[in-house]
């Protein structure tokens, strides 16, 4: 390579790495450039194989492998003995099989994606949703840790107004679910309902329902960014969840009545899966079931190995998911045990 082969391949290279550096302070282009990297590392924790059909998928590959080494050798031996004064064919090999199949797996792959491109480009095309969603902007690549400090102040205020925390849910006397914490909460963290916002109406009445049909960066994990932040209906989730053993339904605890100390009860715990909507009077769980260990369970991101906890004294920790079961049930109760 002369000179200035050299000097414009340097040129180029840096003029590329200048274009992608300055289209990285976008969004758009900064996701479609990394968004497959944070995509990749978000879902590849959460694989769990199922090892018996991967265990028949590669039987199932050496099985084709043999078929078309055969078919391959035979081939070639038939074509020697029917056509003798012609240039013969290369021997078939093990080398040829390998790179036949690789190159038949390829050519499926890319059928595959084609078709699954050209789908998910006639859904965008056609559907009414955004074609780009920001993240809520108030803790946009944020922690975790922040949001849950922020929730733990509003709960810390609505108990020196109201001296106890909210109750996980609240039902009417005829068992209809009202509203939950993070309603009672929202004074505490800038936000007031509509002028027709009512009260005394179930938190789903249509006279409500606007209310509730908006995401609230409060109860966002920023943390899962892949999670989902509105369900089919249109109410904003929450990926946080009341402790359902401190502030359950129609139950207001106090901290008087806190026997281990504040530091030692768990309030508010993050979830990764089944998110309800954060007006839902249900959005509460038992954190005895284990961290990751169950859908309807406390959970965080795949690299936390654990899940993040609003204390009742408005710290915020880390409880892991190895945690011994007897600590977990103390932690999770105003009585200790």
């Amino acid at each position: 390579m002369s000179d200035l082969s050299r000097a414009k391949f340097v040129i180029s290279l840096y003029t590329a790495a200048f274009v992608v550096l300055f289209l990285s302070f976008f969004s758009i282009p900064r996701t479609l450039l990394w968004g497959w990297i944070i995509f990749i590392s978000n879902t590849v924790p959460r694989i769990k194989p199922d090892w018996p059909t991967v265990l028949l998928a590669v039987i199932a590959t050496i099985l084709f492998g043999v078929g078309v080494h055969w078919l391959g050798k035979r081939v070639v031996r038939y074509w020697s003995k029917n056509n003798p004064d012609k240039t013969s064919l290369p021997c078939w090999t093990i080398r040829s099989t390998i790179s036949l199949v690789s190159v038949l797996f390829l050519l499926f792959i890319a059928g595959i994606s084609m078709v699954g491109a050209v789908h998910q480009t006639l859904w965008l095309s056609t559907s009414k949703e955004p074609k780009y969603r920001e993240r809520p902007v108030a803790y946009a690549g944020g922690l975790s840790k922040n949001t849950l400090k922020y929730i733990g102040l509003a709960l810390s205020y609505y108990h020196d107004m109201y001296s106890s925390f909210p109750p996980g849910g609240i039902y009417d006397e005829t068992g209809n679910g009202m509203k939950n914490w993070t309603s009672s909460s929202l004074i505490f963290l800038n936000y007031a309902f509509p002028d027709d916002y009512d009260e005394n109406l179930p938190w789903d009445h249509p006279t409500n329902v606007t209310s509730y049909q908006c995401v609230r960066s409060d109860f966002i994990n920023p943390e899962l960014p892949d999670a989902p932040i509105k369900n089919s209906q249109g109410f904003g989730l929450s990926h946080y969840a009341a402790n359902s053993r401190a502030m359950g339904a129609n139950r207001s605890i106090k901290l008087s009545e806190i026997s281990d100390g504040a530091a030692n009860l768990l309030l508010v715990g993050e979830i990764n899966t089944d998110f309800l909507p954060w007006g839902h009077p249900f959005n509460m769980r038992d954190p005895t079931n284990g961290i990751n260990k169950s859908r309807r369970g406390f959970g965080g991101p795949p690299k936390r190995k654990g899940a993040m906890f609003i204390r009742a004294d408005g710290s915020v920790t880390t409880i892991s998911e190895n945690i011994d079961p007897a600590v977990l049930r103390a932690l999770s109760s105003p009585s200790g045990h």
